[in-house]
């Protein structure tokens, strides 16, 4: 699951170019282009929960250490 969410936290680094904090500092400021497609709006999601799960994960980790 780690590895999973690491890789898809990746894959959205390099299609936008920036990590997910710069991602959502560019999306309030209205920097994204067509940020209301379907599209966008589905890689914000998924891009979010990768990341929530990649610290979830990390917490567990520390705690099984």
């Amino acid at each position: 699951k780690k590895e999973q969410a690491m890789t898809l936290t990746t894959s959205f680094e390099k299609k936008y170019s920036m990590t997910f904090s710069q991602f959502e500092d560019a999306w309030r400021e209205d920097r994204i282009p067509q940020k209301y497609s379907l599209e966008v709006e589905n890689d914000y999601a998924e891009w979010e929960a990768s990341i929530t799960d990649l610290k979830r994960l990390e917490e567990l980790e520390q705690w099984l250490v």
